[in-house]
């Protein structure tokens, strides 16, 4: 299914948030907030 739109969601439910964690959320805030005209 190449080239079909798709989503990934990482869920995070209870616990402490990993680095590698806060990265992956650092740059999925960065990308989705470029997807819409007005995005800084």
């Amino acid at each position: 299914r190449l080239g079909e739109p798709s989503l990934v969601l990482i869920l995070k439910w209870g616990g402490e948030l990993t680095p590698a964690g806060r990265i992956q959320a650092e740059e999925l805030g960065r990308i989705f907030r470029c997807m819409y005209p007005g995005g800084q």
